[in-house]
């Protein structure tokens, strides 16, 4: 029988009940409370929260990296190399957090970092006429520079015209230097390739078809704006992998027409 008994009061009858009997939607709330908890250990088994995933992030990105020991000083397709500037020491480098998402675009910084990682290490790629590995760069080669993120995916430095529909920097509103998502050589365009030219002006024409020689200061031109890559002064991007200048692509002339320190890269590799 039931001996629970309601509770009056002078505004009419209240019922309590001990706290085994179950009221409402219970199961409901049950299998909501199950449903979270398998959520949970789904996202901590596969590195999704929020520290977790922070910390897989870093670990991958900061990962050591082998670059290419030159033979005979020259640049060759299907290497691996840094690109460092030549005043600062700075190398081009990916900024990734934990709010980042396989499919994000990762911007482009000139980060501090003592040795080749994942983050700053690049593969010589493939041009769109198909370049084959092994093959020696000249000037006036076209070349894609590709990178591994943190997920396991490979990136394309990429930089396209300003216009209408985007191409600038959020950050400094200069023309956006920005690691893609790759899905291949055929994926590949114009706004993927990239050319070596000589710092000296007077010489560029000269050097044109010549073999590129690495460890050696550099400008690096975008194929699709014919602008050059930089660093800046005064913006930077932010990310768990720390505070650094913004890399765009913009040329800094001196009054005699020549391209300043921040346009001035070298292309290391292990000598």
């Amino acid at each position: 029988t039931n001996t629970h008994k309601p509770k009056m009061s002078n505004t009419g009858t209240v019922r309590t009940y001990s706290s085994n009997v179950r009221v409402g939607n219970w199961q409901e709330d049950k299998g909501l409370a199950e449903a979270s908890l398998k959520e949970f250990v789904r996202k901590r088994d596969n590195g999704e929260l929020g520290v977790s995933r922070a910390q897989s992030i870093l670990s991958a990105a900061t990962a050591n990296h082998a670059l290419t020991k030159s033979v005979d000083g020259f640049l060759r397709y299907g290497d691996t190399v840094v690109v460092t500037n030549a005043e600062t020491g700075r190398s081009l480098s990916y900024a990734a957090d934990a709010l980042t998402q396989p499919s994000d675009d990762l911007p482009c910084a000139a980060a501090a970092i003592p040795g080749p990682e994942n983050r700053n290490t690049f593969t010589v790629g493939p041009n769109t006429q198909g370049a084959v590995a092994g093959t020696v760069v000249h000037f006036g080669d076209r070349f894609s520079l590709v990178a591994d993120d943190p997920f396991g995916a490979s990136r394309l430095l990429h930089s396209e015209r300003i216009s209408l529909h985007g191409g600038a920097s959020l950050i400094s509103g200069k023309q956006a230097v920005k690691f893609a998502v790759s899905q291949g050589p055929a994926d590949i365009t114009l706004s993927d390739l990239w050319e070596v030219v000589a710092v000296d002006p007077d010489t560029r024409l000269e050097v044109v078809g010549t073999p590129i020689p690495v460890n050696t200061p550099i400008l690096l031109k975008h194929a699709g704006t014919n602008t050059c890559i930089a660093w800046l002064s005064d913006a930077v991007v932010r990310s768990q992998l720390g505070v650094d200048p913004e890399v765009v692509c913009h040329n800094f002339l001196s009054v005699h027409k020549r391209e300043l320190p921040p346009n001035i890269w070298i292309l290391q590799q292990d000598a």
